[in-house]
């Protein structure tokens, strides 16, 4: 799943509750805020804040974070949030230095990786293959994406 639902992100999958992982959805993309910085000020969707210890606690294991303009990913993972436990140290930190302050309203926005604890992590874990696991079959060079036939199309009518 990929969520970009202009700030209600977490909204919306926290709403689900237990159901992603009990319906064994694998791996999300979710579009996150960070650093108490906001593009939709009246809509909780802090990466440190609200996304990491939710999902951690509905069974997903966070992966990386990936700053949002950049769409080939050619700079790695978001410092300090290559992995749960760097992003539980990162956040810890910033939580604690951040705890009085307001949220500021402007563009800090990421793409965070998810993948539910079941599932095997990726062979030798390296950037680019952990990245590749989370896109579409259509923009991977490693999985065939799915073809409609016209038989699929007039199932929707």
């Amino acid at each position: 799943i990929v969520t970009d639902m202009q700030g209600h992100d977490f909204t919306g999958i926290s709403s689900a509750g237990d159901a992603l992982a009990e319906h064994n959805v694998k791996r999300l993309v979710t579009e996150v805020s960070n650093d108490n910085v906001a593009s939709y000020l009246d809509s909780p969707n802090d990466f440190c804040l609200h996304w990491l210890p939710h999902m951690t606690s509905v069974g997903y294991e966070f992966e990386g974070l990936l700053k949002m303009l950049d769409m080939e990913y050619k700079g790695g993972f978001v410092e300090g949030y290559g992995n749960e436990a760097e992003a539980s140290e990162t956040c810890q930190k910033k939580l604690g230095e951040d705890k009085n302050d307001e949220p500021k309203h402007g563009l800090n926005e990421f793409n965070a990786l998810w993948r539910l604890k079941t599932e095997k992590k990726v062979p030798g874990s390296n950037f680019k293959d952990i990245v590749e696991m989370y896109h579409y079959g259509t923009h991977s060079s490693k999985k065939p994406g799915h073809e409609f036939l016209k038989e699929d199309y007039s199932k929707c009518a």
